[in-house]
């Protein structure tokens, strides 16, 4: 589609502005729709307001060297638009069906179930009685389902690391703090429920995760405002322009990770 002046030239910008708006704008809109490669003239007025609207529609303008330019659109699909590549969910789903523990201090989150923790209160973290790769069937970056078995609500997450933790890790106050940062329960929980298990022998594992967005009938929705999420070909970007999370798997806090 090709567009070029034509029109008052000895006129004020307010006559040029309306003009635009009646004649030109509702047949450019069109080939916007279609999102039409488009040639423009490079005069002033008229043409110099179809190149900044063009512009404003998401419209990439390359002059010619000819006295035009050329429209070419790289307007991206809105996310809605966007499907995401198959997920291919592995192992087994993980129960996060317990309360947090807090010992009687104050909860300073708005939630108090290690699930909901999960959605966007920073629960990254789960400490088991076994090793979660081996019981759950999964691996570092796979991606995975927690539930909540009373509500019958579900996160898809992906898996980050496992770490066997020692009766040394236990009693270590600094390790104590990092744990509860990451779990949302209290300090105090990590020795009263696990020191005795290491002390008898038993392994006491702990597995990071980065929590992505709820999953409903195989679609991933944003915990704030629960737009769907779309992830990349890969699976390990998100491509809508929802505000970035932390990439956990990159965060270090001493040895927990």
């Amino acid at each position: 589609m090709m567009i070029s002046g034509n029109g008052p030239w000895r006129t004020t910008p307010e006559r040029l502005a309306e003009v635009f708006d009646n004649q030109y704008r509702p047949l450019i809109d069109k080939a916007i729709a279609a999102k039409a490669k488009i040639v423009v003239g490079s005069a002033k007025g008229t043409d110099l307001l179809v190149q900044q609207y063009l512009e404003s529609q998401g419209y990439k303008l390359a002059d010619s060297g000819r006295n035009y330019v050329e429209a070419t659109s790289v307007e991206l699909p809105r996310a809605s638009s966007i499907q995401s590549p198959a997920l291919n969910i592995v192992g087994k789903k993980v129960s996060m069906s317990y309360p947090l523990m807090l010992e009687g201090k104050s909860n300073l989150l708005s939630v108090n179930t290690c699930f909901d923790a999960m959605r966007g209160h920073g629960r990254v973290h789960t400490t088991r009685n076994f090793e979660p790769y081996k019981a759950w069937g999964f691996k570092e970056g796979d991606l995975a389902i927690a539930y909540d078995n009373k509500t019958n609500r579900e996160i898809l997450f992906r898996v980050g690391k496992q770490q066997r933790i020692t009766n040394q890790m236990i009693a270590d106050p600094n390790y104590q703090a990092q744990w509860a940062e990451v779990e949302k329960h209290a300090p105090e929980v990590l020795p009263k429920l696990f020191a005795s298990k290491v002390a008898a022998g038993n392994e006491v594992w702990g597995m990071t995760y980065e929590p992505l967005g709820d999953f409903v009938n195989g679609k991933i929705y944003d915990f704030k405002d629960g737009k769907e999420i779309v992830l990349n070909a890969s699976l390990t970007e998100i491509v809508d322009n929802r505000p970035p999370q932390v990439n956990l798997l990159l965060i270090r806090t001493g040895t927990l990770l």
